[in-house]
């Protein structure tokens, strides 16, 4: 009804406020806050946040969340903002796909490392483009067809600053018309 429209809006408006903050914050270089941080409950505040686009865009949102997955020691508004620009990324790789959508969101425990990995079925990425993913402004384009895969402009090149910022790292796996899957590995607080 009305009042879930007001509400997605106001959520939306308070959700690009901080994004905007948390561009001026990083541009001006503030000390992040490192705490423990439970990975799990960033992937599901993300999801949560596009769970009204994923609806209207029809895309399937499967998250497999290891249980009990280790803590690390990270600022946590930034790694949302990590996770955040992969999925926009994600949803609009898939955009003008046909067919089935599907964003999957798996954690898991990798030595030492806790990993997050996003897997789209967009078109995916050619290999000589891979390098140039995390560019500025970036636009690439499948060679097979004329969608374009990423037009955020700064999305995936603040993933890769705050990767750095987190001591995090972030890797790009895709093929052509295979989709496409971003992992970002942040160290535990306590390895074993």
């Amino acid at each position: 009804g009305r009042q879930e429209d007001v509400a997605v809006i106001s959520q939306e408006a308070q959700r690009a406020a901080r994004i905007v903050r948390g561009l001026l914050t990083f541009a001006r270089n503030h000390p992040a806050t490192r705490e423990p941080v439970q990975l799990n409950d960033v992937v599901n505040d993300v999801l949560h946040l596009r769970a009204y686009e994923h609806k209207v865009r029809g895309i399937d949102v499967q998250p497999v969340l290891m249980p009990g997955l280790p803590e690390v020691t990270a600022d946590q508004f930034q790694i949302q903002q990590v996770f955040l620009n992969i999925v926009l990324n994600a949803e609009q790789a898939m955009e003008k796909c046909d067919g089935y959508k599907c964003l999957v969101a798996v954690t898991r425990r990798v030595d030492g490392r806790v990993r997050v990995s996003f897997a789209d079925t967009g078109p995916g990425i050619a290999a000589h483009e891979l390098d140039h993913v995390f560019d500025e402004f970036v636009r690439l384009q499948s060679r097979e067809s004329s969608r374009h895969r990423a037009g955020l402009g700064l999305g995936l090149a603040i993933v890769r600053r705050l990767a750095s910022v987190l001591d995090c790292q972030v890797r790009v796996r895709s093929r052509p018309g295979r989709g496409s899957v971003f992992s970002i590995s942040v160290p535990m607080t306590d390895p074993p």
